[in-house]
């Protein structure tokens, strides 16, 4: 599906503007391996207990990055997620990000998405107390989906460990046209809704090293029904991470 002009330069003139200037600053590559019990996204599972790997870069106002995410029992897909985003500061602590992202699953099951890509925009603001709420629209255009997520970031500082809790409530509704492209017959459409909770305790060790243990929550409604979840995957999911984070 081509993208509208008009939603093209909404989702990308932010980050085009004043470029040059932004791209200024040092390189900063990172790398992190984890462990999953279980790889969700917007509420929904993907797969059950994960090895999971990102590798990222940060320049200025650009960030990029490529996330892979291997299942250790069979009949579930690998998934590739490969992302970049511009930030841009609008003044009162406010800032937007514009970003696409690309997803390409391997193994999927019959009928499931292979690939899809989507952008984004998300506006965010920084307040006292480690607190950072924000608002994000993201469009997929090949599951002709749109979804709105609101979040509340925190950040606790865990004196007594020398380390910080960091982590988010968030809450959104995603609406398809078409949850398996591709697949033969009707298309399958229709919406869900999520919320849930993460949080991760990221402990340096190193100078570049930092190990991180996290919990997630989250439930969905109506997704099922609208189609969006194949499979005997669970509306709730409880979870845990452990890994290593590198930066250089």
């Amino acid at each position: 599906m081509p993208v509208p002009r008009s939603v093209s330069a909404l989702l990308f003139a932010p980050a085009l503007l004043g470029a040059a200037e932004r791209f200024d600053g040092e390189l900063k590559p990172t790398a992190e391996f984890v462990v999953a019990s279980e790889s969700v996204f917007r509420g929904l599972e993907r797969a059950g207990h994960s090895a999971q790997a990102a590798v990222g870069v940060e320049r200025g106002a650009f960030r990029g990055g490529l996330w892979a995410s291997v299942p250790l029992r069979g009949g579930e897909a690998d998934e590739l997620r490969l992302d970049a985003a511009w930030r841009q500061p609008l003044g009162g602590q406010f800032e937007l990000e514009a970003g696409v992202r690309m997803f390409r699953f391997l193994n999927a099951p019959a009928g499931a998405p292979r690939h899809s890509w989507e952008a984004g925009l998300k506006l965010s603001r920084e307040m006292p107390g480690g607190l950072k709420p924000a608002l994000g629209y993201y469009r997929d255009f090949r599951l002709q989906a749109d979804t709105g997520e609101g979040e509340l970031g925190f950040s606790v500082p865990l004196t007594r460990l020398g380390a910080f809790l960091d982590g988010r409530f968030f809450a959104g509704w995603s609406q398809a046209d078409d949850w398996r492209p591709g697949a033969s017959g009707p298309r399958v459409a229709g919406g869900y809704g999520y919320y849930g909770v993460e949080a991760k305790v990221p402990y340096r060790i190193g100078e570049h090293t930092t190990v991180l243990a996290g919990l997630h929550y989250s439930e969905a409604w109506n997704a099922r029904e609208a189609g969006a979840v194949p499979g005997p995957k669970g509306r709730r999911n409880l979870g845990f991470t452990a890994g290593v984070s590198l930066d250089f």
